[in-house]
């Protein structure tokens, strides 16, 4: 099973390498965004009118980008306290039960939220005059970039529900 998977992790690496990447430059670009805006506002008192508008929408997209990574790491909050009650097997089974759920959530987010995206994409921002397609479009990108990652987890789900399965039965041709 691990060699037939092989081209799903190297997809998900690359997806997440851009994905940091892509953090990391909007990140850079909100802070010197919001430095340049605090000089401008209390050091040359003529305040950048759109800063504020652009760093929301960068956040907006940094926090869609981070929680597919969050997915990824498995750091999203759960609860883990009732998982402790089930066999390691049925953990197993409830955790790929859930990202089955969340990946059949998150397409129809996908398709809703490309759906608003276009709706509104004749809306103009208030300060930069951008289209809200962008601002929005957040949101469709964030729960693909979620989707790949669940889908990217699920072999390893698989793999150790099989490890279970083959271990049981070889317990029980030694009995």
């Amino acid at each position: 099973m691990e060699k037939s998977y092989d081209w799903l992790k190297k997809f998900n690496k690359s997806v997440t390498l851009a994905t940091e990447a892509v953090i990391i430059v909007l990140m850079a670009i909100m802070a010197v965004v919001t430095i340049a805006q605090v000089f401008m506002r209390y050091v040359m008192h003529s305040p950048i009118r759109w800063s504020e508008e652009l760093a929301r929408y960068l956040m907006v997209w940094v926090a869609f980008f981070g929680a597919s990574l969050g997915i990824k790491a498995g750091t999203h909050i759960g609860l883990e306290v009732f998982l402790k009650y089930f066999s390691p097997k049925v953990q197993q089974i409830i955790s790929l039960m859930t990202k089955l759920l969340l990946i059949f959530f998150l397409i129809v987010v996908l398709k809703e939220g490309i759906a608003l995206s276009c709706a509104l994409a004749f809306q103009r921002s208030p300060a930069m005059r951008i289209s809200m397609f962008w601002p929005y479009f957040s949101v469709p990108v964030g729960a693909l970039l979620m989707i790949i990652q669940l889908v990217s987890l699920i072999p390893d789900d698989l793999e150790s529900l099989s490890l279970a399965h083959s271990e049981k039965e070889a317990d029980k041709g030694w009995s």
